[in-house]
């Protein structure tokens, strides 16, 4: 299939061209500035602790382990070779690869666009709406190329480039991340189309040996339901996420799906189906992390590290619907001045996040902040401090040991000492099924040690899980980058429906640590006070 290009428009100038390629390099020199040479959450696990795997006596067998239900085997192999390549690893370098991979996406994607289409196009999806992804190194790599790889295995498909680049291109999509394994079903859709059947067969076998290697999904573990309507508002936030927040995510990602349902209907992608594809994948992607993470609360559709499916969605309509006429650059300028915009709206988290990575790794970041992202903060600890002493991680040693430092939970026994007063907050509580989810913060330094958080509760949870969470905000409120991580974020299951919302009504929770009084965190039912003068509940 030949792409049929209009010819009504006029000839694109060199001015033109190069105003079309400024949205890439501002991105650049965003990165340029803010990337930094340190691992940051998955980091440690997906990379760092893989690689001191191949070094032991297991060697390449972790490539076939997964990373939650993500095989991550490129990511494994690029920072393999970069440390191979370089003597150390680089994270800067992973981090770069991963968004080169992007602008390559962006190449093929715009491949024979007049430049004010370019340009518009470019300004939709080189933004820092998506700074963790950005400066992310695990992040980088792994999003973008399961970005870059389907959308070659689609060009190749359409362009006759060739069958077998095209499969090798949908495996190495698979092994990047498992919303890869989408290019499988819409690429064999498109080739029943074309009536291609030899083809067809030959994708169909390559689409059996990615699922079986894929096998491990099944043991990844059991998701807590969500309603249809939390399903349904997740789904269209996560197309909408580009916006950032609640109603304007809402609203833009209800425009991108009206936008693909009259492209779908009027578009002329029979002519040029690469647009469609890549957006019929980034729709099975959004489809996945909807049914996979709505449960966990609807503010991770929001996730900076998640709108890059809005951003290259809107991109992709932009090359679809192919829009031209050189009054279309008042609208580039538009949208170009509010990624600048953007940018200053996160330059404080990123200037932040620059301080505490040139503290690294200190002991309230490395030592005992950062790791409990990770949800083994020991394991963590330990293959950083081993890839240093092996000499091919160029960084320092944590200044402190902190691999005993922790935030204990203790339910329904009363407080070592009476409560002495209210902390902190409890600023937000969600019910899935069984699971009860509250949020909020507790005045904890990254310094404080053998931190005790009870919780007075009618019922008792089966299983807990807590982990802490940035807050800037009260970072700033309290004056002190020592309090960055003073978020935090429980998960509790009890033994049905009715239990999790009795307690989501009646839980109490205190919070004790050798350089704070004990005391109630705030926000808790108006019947916990009785928990601060007895230490139980009523």
């Amino acid at each position: 299939m030949v792409d049929r290009l209009s010819d009504d428009s006029e000839p694109s100038t060199r001015i033109e061209w190069l105003l079309a390629a400024l949205p890439p390099l501002i991105y650049a020199l965003l990165i340029l500035l803010w990337a930094r040479n340190a691992p940051f959450w998955d980091d440690y696990e997906a990379i760092l602790s893989r690689l001191l795997v191949i070094d032991g006596p297991d060697g390449w067998r972790t490539l076939g382990e997964s990373n939650n239900e993500h095989l991550v085997v490129t990511t494994t192999v690029a920072a393999w070779l970069d440390r191979y390549l370089f003597g150390v690893l680089d994270f800067r370098h992973l981090i770069w690869l991963g968004n080169l991979a992007l602008l390559a996406s962006f190449t093929m994607l715009s491949r024979g666009l007049p430049a004010v289409t370019t340009a518009l196009a470019g300004v939709t999806l080189f933004n820092f709406s998506y700074w963790e992804g950005n400066l992310w190194a695990m992040t980088a790599v792994s999003h973008y190329l399961a970005i870059l790889l389907p959308l070659t295995a689609f060009v190749c498909l359409q362009h006759g480039w060739g069958l077998w680049p095209a499969v090798l291109a949908a495996l190495l999509s698979a092994l990047s991340q498992a919303n890869g394994m989408l290019v499988w079903p819409i690429g064999a859709l498109w080739l029943a189309w074309e009536r291609r059947w030899a083809d067809l067969s030959v994708w169909m076998i390559g689409f059996g040996l990615t699922l079986i290697t894929y096998r491990h999904l099944s043991a990844s573990g059991a998701v807590p339901q969500a309603s249809w309507m939390d399903l349904g508002a997740f789904f269209v936030a996560f197309m909408g996420g580009l916006a950032g927040a609640s109603w304007p995510a809402l609203v833009l990602g209800a425009l991108v799906l009206l936008a693909f349902l009259v492209y779908g209907v009027g578009g002329d992608w029979k002519y040029r189906p690469v647009p469609l594809l890549i957006m019929l994948f980034l729709l099975g992607t959004a489809i996945a992390a909807t049914l996979r993470r709505a449960p966990f609360g609807f503010e991770i559709a929001l996730s900076s590290r998640y709108a890059i499916i809005s951003s290259f969605m809107l991109a992709a309509l932009v090359a679809g619907f192919r829009p031209v006429g050189r009054e279309l650059w008042w609208v580039v300028g538009a949208v170009l001045a509010a990624n600048i915009a953007l940018a200053a709206k996160v330059y404080p988290q990123l200037e932040h996040r620059k301080q505490r990575l040139a503290m690294f790794p200190s002991e309230a970041l490395v030592g005992c902040v950062d790791r409990y992202n990770h949800p083994d903060p020991v394991n963590a600890a330990r293959s950083y401090e081993h890839a240093v002493r092996a000499g091919w991680l160029a960084l320092p040693l944590p200044q402190t040991r902190c691999q005993d430092w922790g935030l204990q939970v203790l339910v329904n026994p009363a407080p070592q000492a009476l409560l002495v007063g209210e902390a902190g907050h409890i600023d937000y509580r969600q019910v899935f099924g069984s699971r009860l989810r509250l949020d909020g913060w507790m005045p904890l330094r990254a310094d404080d040690k053998d931190v005790v958080l009870y919780l007075a509760s009618s019922d008792t949870p089966t299983t807990r899980l807590l982990r802490r969470q940035p807050r800037a905000d009260i970072s700033a409120m309290l004056g002190s980058d020592l309090y960055y991580y003073s978020g935090f974020s429980l998960i509790l299951d009890f033994a049905d429906e009715a239990s999790a919302l009795r307690a989501s009504q009646s839980i109490c929770l205190a919070v004790v640590s050798h350089k704070h009084p004990p005391s109630l965190v705030a926000g808790s039912p108006e019947h916990c006070r009785a928990f601060l003068k007895t230490g139980k509940t009523t």
